[in-house]
């Protein structure tokens, strides 16, 4: 018994191994293409009239595959509630769907679209590991379903935001607040996805030029830090149902007129040359760039180029193009908390964290592993966590409370 669990976890290792080649080589390549469509935005910005139109055509053809688009982390996390059906992976995202994921996202971020690899990479780790363990179900018989799940899962995250510790309390919150009764062994056996995904980890950080901040404690900065959160949680929810009702609007018009489906790509396309064009391509070059550029003071964000980013994202995901949002959550919340720092006197640091982490813990639901993920990714001390913890908490709750009455 002993010998065969061994056996099926040196397998798990073998594969994920594989699989974080894939996820190296993808990343390499979203990169790539981000850094030359900065270049061709500083450069030759009208060259995006004509790339835009045409590559956003060709990148809402993931429309065709089944869930290759759209919002791709809540389709893995749904995973997660149908531990009773094993093979629901293959009826969620077949092997195809996710081959034209990576495509649509890779071609979406050379038009100039800002959407994030993170859920890329974890639809990748996750979706692979489920397949590959399925066809070899002989080698990994002494491991269940959600074991797989939570392996490949946590290998994905960490692999995208290279923070260990986060991705272990990512587990135990995620068991916690699934009413999982396995959270133990699913802490236990996810320490397999973060030490093979530990092992492709460099020294690259996200937000290289972020640098850590003195938060003030006094009442009236936690108030205003609250206030913060709190327009955050909304912002972050409707948002994010306008941004979901347009793009399922979009889904219903191409299976209903294919000639008007594909004039859409095409008009969202040429918006996005305009913003390309009109904001010296700010929201080229991922929406992680601006970020850190303003971290490091390079950048200072403006109402216009604000708008531009944020109606991109929209533009983007709306238009059938397939990424994540996770990195474009972080990145508005950032945006929020610049603007909210214009009318505070807290510093300009402590209002982006908190901003970041706000719209990320309202977007992604786990508050505790949202601000250990933003206090890892912008380099600040751990004696920040309590009010990020608390901020992230009050987001998340006015964001459900705001849920619910639309």
């Amino acid at each position: 018994m002993m010998t065969s669990q061994v056996e099926s976890i040196i397998f798990v290792i073998v594969i994920l191994c594989i699989i974080g080649y894939i996820c190296r080589l993808y990343e390499t390549i979203h990169s790539e293409l981000s850094l030359n469509a900065l270049k061709s935005a500083k450069t030759n910005p009208k060259i995006f009239y004509i790339l835009s139109p045409i590559l956003f055509c060709l990148a809402a053809n993931a429309f065709f595959f089944k869930n290759a688009n759209g919002p791709l982390v809540s389709r893995i996390k749904s995973l997660f509630y149908n531990l009773n059906q094993p093979t629901f992976f293959k009826e969620l995202i077949p092997l195809t769907s996710l081959f034209a994921l990576v495509i649509s996202s890779l071609i979406a971020v050379g038009a100039g679209g800002i959407l994030g690899s993170e859920a890329v990479l974890i639809s990748i780790s996750t979706i692979l590991l489920l397949f590959t363990s399925d066809y070899f179900k002989n080698n990994v018989e002494q491991l269940n379903i959600e074991k797989i799940l939570y392996i490949g899962y946590i290998f994905g995250f960490t692999f995208a935001f290279r923070d260990p510790i986060s991705s272990f309390i990512l587990v135990i919150e995620k068991s916690l607040m699934g009413h999982s009764k396995n959270v133990f062994t699913n802490a236990l056996y996810s320490c397999i996805g973060i030490a093979t995904a530990y092992f492709f980890m460099n020294n690259e950080q996200l937000f290289p030029n972020a640098l850590p901040q003195k938060y003030t404690y006094e009442l009236a900065s936690i108030l205003q830090c609250v206030v913060l959160a709190l327009f955050c949680g909304v912002f972050a929810c409707l948002f994010f149902k306008l941004m979901y009702k347009l793009y399922f609007t979009i889904e219903n018009i191409y299976s209903k007129n294919y000639i008007i489906f594909n004039i859409i790509p095409i008009v969202f396309g040429l918006c996005i040359a305009a913003i390309i064009n009109n904001i010296d391509g700010v929201s080229v070059g991922g929406s992680s760039k601006s970020v850190n550029e303003i971290f490091k003071g390079e950048n200072v964000y403006t109402v216009e180029n604000i708008i531009g980013n944020i109606v991109n994202i929209l533009l983007t995901f709306t238009s059938g193009c397939s990424g994540g949002l996770i990195i474009p959550s972080i990145s508005i919340g950032s945006y929020i908390g610049f603007l909210y720092n214009k009318i505070t006197t807290l510093p300009l640091i402590q209002t982006l964290t908190i901003g970041m982490t706000s719209v990320f813990s309202a977007f992604f639901g786990y508050p505790i592993s949202s601000a250990f993920v933003i206090q890892n990714i912008s380099n600040q001390n751990l004696d920040t966590l309590p009010l990020l913890i608390l901020t992230s908490y009050i987001s998340y709750f006015s964001y459900k409370t705001v849920n619910k009455l639309f």
